[in-house]
């Protein structure tokens, strides 16, 4: 893409310190992004865009057409990736509406789970197989469910992101009414963790005193979760241990001593959690948990961790 640019666009990006590696990023994220960048109208931001941000823009087309021209190829061979399958099968669904129809009869209803982890192109998908007619993209009656909590978008799988969750569900009401996809039902009771853990998570999200300067508000509120489990054990152990970001010494790189210092931190909880003789829940019925007898060792444990 670069070297596609005159000399002076690259020397306009020099100037305001675009390098290569910001253009490296920069490809690398349109390209995770590609089901929906595609379809930016860039010339209409360039319009309004400062003079000096255009030589960007030009290099975000050009990247963009290269993408377009590395998808065309992948099809062509016949080695499409996820966000292929998508973009195709939305497009296929748009342009031939007797096919649309045929599909969509194959689904009576259609159940989106973790709906918060939709990107806008699943999200399409999903309205093509359900809307009433090519002209009312609105879902049939009773064709649709989505379950989703906007709260944990902030993983933000693939490309799903806060606003599909907000747009869609401003469609729908609190209450049945005729101009709504449908009724919103909160589930705000959890059948999994204990009580100190769900006061840990409605301390931490309660948004009432901060509102939108909340930093996990997101631009959704909260509502607050109801326990299940209150299981009584004082000598259980604590429900919640926060590890801080370490401040890295002088002169060295933070990236490395977090990762670094991160796993020796968390074996340390660990030991400590084993040592101590943490205690964790069992079943005693599909609605009760008590803590169980024999104290935590090493086989209760699950590590979580990101990949990259």
């Amino acid at each position: 893409a670069l070297d596609s640019m005159t000399q002076d666009e690259q020397q306009a990006l020099r100037d305001i310190d675009f390098g290569t590696r910001k253009m490296e990023e920069l490809v690398v994220e349109l390209d995770s992004k590609f089901a929906i960048v595609n379809e930016l109208e860039l010339d209409k931001v360039r319009e309004v865009a400062n003079e000096y941000e255009v030589p960007v823009f030009k290099f975000i087309e050009t990247a963009i057409k290269f993408l377009v021209e590395n998808q065309t190829e992948r099809r062509n061979s016949g080695e499409i990736e996820f966000d292929d399958l998508l973009i195709m099968t939305r497009n296929l669904l748009k342009s031939d509406e007797q096919l649309r129809q045929t599909v969509a009869k194959q689904f009576k209803v259609i159940l989106v789970d973790e709906f918060q982890d939709t990107d806008p192109i699943q999200w399409q998908i999903v309205r093509l197989l359900t809307q009433i007619s090519e002209s009312d993209n609105s879902p049939r009656d009773g064709s649709l469910v989505l379950v989703g909590d906007p709260k944990q978008s902030i993983y933000r799988f693939r490309n799903a992101d806060i606003e599909t969750f907000i747009n869609v569900k401003s469609g729908f009401s609190k209450h049945e009414s005729d101009n709504s996809y449908g009724e919103i039902r909160d589930l705000s009771t959890n059948f999994r963790s204990v009580k100190p853990v769900i006061e840990f998570v409605n301390a931490l999200f309660d948004n009432a005193d901060q509102g939108e300067e909340h930093p996990l508000y997101m631009g959704v509120g909260y509502q607050a979760l109801n326990h299940v489990h209150a299981p009584d054990d004082t000598g259980a152990g604590p429900a919640v241990r926060i590890l801080a970001n370490p401040v890295p010494p002088e002169g060295e790189d933070k990236a490395e001593v977090d990762v670094a210092l991160e796993c020796d931190w968390t074996a340390k909880e660990i030991r400590r959690a084993i040592t101590e003789k943490y205690k964790i829940t069992v079943p005693v019925s599909r609605t009760k948990r008590e803590y169980r007898e024999e104290p935590a060792n090493f086989g209760d444990v699950c590590v979580l961790i990101p990949v990259r």
